[in-house]
């Protein structure tokens, strides 16, 4: 789909996106999906699967950040990103990424801590990164200890 963009007011154009809107039931005229678009010449342009009501919106909001803390032996923190959806997330130990995994429904990234690399007693460096997709950037960096 492509849309042209009739009243152009942002500077930084990676900051839109399209959105589709709910045409029936209680949440009407809601956003239902966001898509990663591409600014081009006044048009965005996305890739979509079927036809609805579709409108432009800028994101220029960072996505937010929260950590939850270490439990039942993981590493959680809550993302909440309002807008254009988040396209990258990446956690790093002590420099090292490590691979955290992502629940949609409760919004929670975690890591299963593994024993082998990262000593249990002492204070570790953490950092977490999230991007969304119009390329707002949240980075947490903080230390963590674990029993």
């Amino acid at each position: 789909i492509s849309i042209k963009i009739d009243c152009d007011t942002i500077k930084d154009k990676t900051k839109y996106y399209i959105a589709s809107l709910n045409c029936v039931g209680k949440n009407r005229g809601n956003v239902s999906q966001e898509y990663f678009s591409i600014y081009n010449n006044g048009w965005l342009m996305s890739n979509v699967k079927t036809l609805g009501k579709f409108v432009v919106k800028a994101d220029l909001n960072k996505p937010n950040v929260k950590y939850l803390g270490v439990s039942n032996g993981e590493i959680q923190f809550k993302i909440i990103e309002r807008e254009s959806g988040i396209k990258y997330f990446a956690g790093y130990i002590n420099g090292e990424f490590v691979l955290f995994t992502y629940d949609i429904k409760d919004k929670i990234a975690r890591y299963k801590i593994d024993r082998t690399k990262i000593e249990s007693g002492i204070s570790h460096k953490i950092k977490f990164e999230v991007i969304d997709n119009c390329g707002n950037t949240t980075i947490y960096t903080g230390t963590i200890i674990y029993q």
